[in-house]
């Protein structure tokens, strides 16, 4: 499970550099001054969900409005609502289900399911959470139908250099 864990916050740390990229570029594009500060800080402050982002736009935000009057402020404030839209979903989706070889479908469902449950908490620890889920199905022997039918009973069987089953399961 730490494995796991691990690999989450890899792919946390991918997206908040792509969306730590894409913003600081847009900043430094319309001229706003610290443009690279802001995308290090959308960078760092990604790793807290939801608020993050929006500590991070707000003194870009308030720069852009002091360079550029309101109509730069609006800019970039559209600029972190599509990004976020952007980078959050399909790239967020995209990199788990790529990490952890889950289908995108089932990463977005829990993304929603455990941030209905838990707020902001099981948002940002989806993943993990349902993979946890997903091993104490996997453990189950009435109910390890379940990961085959998803299409993620691969995750939790080992395999030897040989290639020979060995998480004892022997049917191929």
């Amino acid at each position: 499970m730490t494995r796991y864990v691990i690999d989450f916050i890899v792919v946390r740390t991918e997206t908040n550099f792509i969306h730590g990229l894409l913003f600081g570029g847009f900043l430094g594009l319309i001229g706003v001054h610290g443009a690279i500060l802001w995308g290090v800080l959308t960078f760092l402050l990604g790793f807290i969900p939801y608020f993050g982002l929006i500590i991070a736009a707000v003194p870009a935000i308030f720069f852009a409005w002091l360079q550029f009057g309101i109509p730069g402020a609006v800019a970039v404030i559209i600029a972190v609502c599509v990004l976020n839209l952007l980078v959050e979903n399909p790239i967020l989706s995209y990199l788990t289900a790529r990490k952890f070889e889950m289908p995108a479908l089932l990463v977005l469902i829990s993304v929603i399911f455990w941030g209905w449950l838990l707020g902001l908490i099981g948002m940002l620890f989806a993943i993990p959470f349902t993979l946890m889920i997903l091993l104490l199905i996997h453990i189950s022997d009435e109910l390890c139908w379940i990961n085959k039918t998803l299409g993620v009973a691969h995750l939790f069987e080992d395999q030897n250099p040989e290639g020979r089953d060995t998480s004892g399961n022997h049917e191929k």
